[in-house]
């Protein structure tokens, strides 16, 4: 008798290039300086986009190690946003600058390990959540 093979064939996984980890990289850090130097809606709703990102796209590739950091991060924004809604001004106090500063390394770490097709699927279902929202989508 022929032993029967117990192959189980794996999903394809296309990994991020060097070039797209870099770009998404930079495309975060820009994101974060400018809503640190100069808060405006534009730039708290271009690094809420990139967050959120950064958690679907890790949630979809069951990776837990960085979501404490991006947490942070995230309420970091939350507060920044519920002062705004009082006060009608977009305002980063140094703590909140400071938490974001802190959480930057752990999310660009998060992001090389993001396999590009997860990162595509996070991208599209972002987009149309944000759409749904009313919230500005850009490309």
């Amino acid at each position: 008798m022929r032993k029967r093979s117990h192959y189980q064939q794996r999903p394809i996984a296309i990994p991020m290039t060097t070039q797209n980890r870099q770009h998404v990289e930079l495309t975060y850090y820009a994101d974060l300086a400018s809503f640190i130097s100069a808060p405006t809606d534009t730039a708290y709703n271009r690094l809420m986009r990139t967050l959120e990102l950064a958690s679907f796209a890790m949630a979809a590739q069951d990776i837990a190690d960085y979501t404490v950091q991006l947490r942070s991060a995230k309420r970091a924004m939350s507060a920044v946003f519920d002062r705004s809604q009082i006060t009608g001004r977009v305002t980063v106090l140094e703590l909140e600058a400071m938490t974001l500063r802190a959480a930057a390394p752990a999310i660009e770490e998060a992001v090389c390990r993001v396999r590009l097709d997860t990162f595509n699927a996070a991208h599209a279902i972002n987009k149309e959540l944000m759409r749904a929202q009313g919230a500005p989508v850009e490309a």
